[in-house]
């Protein structure tokens, strides 16, 4: 959403999905319509140099947890055949390095891999089913179109890696838990949508599968 303002040379661009423009639109006319005056303010090099810091320490919070390196050892590079659904996913496997972890999923013939970082975030694109999440319906990308992401992965028990995926165009993230039990695997996702609903939770149904 674009307001352009000739009288004050300005163009205000607005990118973030929201079903409540009009409360984006109130916050413009609360606080920068004020700010706007007719001539350039005087320079204020402490301000300056407060928001120069500020900018530079902005940063999303690491998802935190623990070493599972039996675990990781034991399922690392193994291919796991999940069970035919209408997710139309045949297998997913997680190979781990001391960098991170690559997450791949074949669907239809094709591979999806998404990088994770290891207590940092791995920047990269992919074009995985069902992503990224989306609050309003229309306007959608077609199929297998690539998005950007940042992605980083810890182990919340010995039994269950859990994956956050942030699209960096959009406000929204996915997070993909791999839970483990034997030569088993269940794959779950709850997008940042279907965590605020709360119940019934993410439309996208589990996987389930076994090691090849």
């Amino acid at each position: 959403f674009t307001i352009v303002l000739p009288e004050h040379d300005a163009v205000i661009a607005m990118t973030g999905e929201t079903s409540n423009m009009q409360g984006g639109l109130d916050l413009v006319w609360e606080h920068l319509l004020p700010a706007m005056k007719p001539a350039p303010l005087p320079a204020d090099a402490a301000a300056h140099a407060r928001l120069s810091e500020r900018l530079a320490a902005l940063a999303l919070p690491l998802p935190v947890g623990k070493p599972a390196r039996e675990t990781a050892a034991r399922v690392s590079g193994r291919t796991f055949a999940i069970a035919p659904g209408k997710h139309g996913i045949t297998s997913v496997k997680l190979d781990f390095g001391d960098g991170g972890a690559t997450f791949t999923a074949r669907a239809d013939g094709t591979e999806h891999r998404v990088a994770c970082g290891a207590g940092k975030w791995v920047e990269g694109d992919a074009a995985f089913p069902d992503t990224p999440p989306r609050l309003l319906a229309g306007g959608a990308p077609p199929p297998g179109t690539r998005h950007k992401l940042a992605a980083s992965g810890v182990w919340k028990d010995e039994n269950a890696f859990e994956m956050t995926w942030r699209y960096i165009e959009t406000p929204h993230h996915d997070t993909v838990t791999c839970r483990f039990e034997g030569d088993a695997v269940k794959v779950t996702f709850v997008s940042s949508l279907a965590a605020k609903r709360g119940k019934p939770g993410d439309p996208r149904p589990a996987l389930s599968g076994r090691m090849s």
